[in-house]
């Protein structure tokens, strides 16, 4: 597990905590599937929270067109940016 900052308070793991649903995987088929620095299915640690305080884990499962990250979230799905401010950090390959 990655460095943890000041008064982190938690971590999460999302990885493998729920089934692709239909929706899901359509969702996917419109992603982007290339990226500079990660690929598809790679596991990542990064920063987030409303106060930045907490450390997510999750699988990588497509790309935007602005190069935006999207994760596997739970019960959905959302994109970070490859930025300082979340300490992106590859955990698989």
């Amino acid at each position: 597990m990655g460095k943890f900052k000041e008064g982190t308070k938690l971590f999460i793991d999302l990885v493998g905590k729920h089934e692709r649903t239909p929706k899901m995987i359509t969702m996917m088929e419109g992603l982007v599937k290339e990226h500079d620095k990660f690929k598809i299915g790679q596991v990542i640690d990064f920063w987030g929270g409303a106060n930045g305080d907490i450390r997510y884990r999750a699988e990588i499962i497509g790309f935007d067109t602005d190069g935006l990250i999207y994760v596997d979230w739970d019960c959905y799905w959302f994109p970070i940016a490859d930025s300082e401010e979340r300490e992106l950090m590859l955990i698989k390959i």
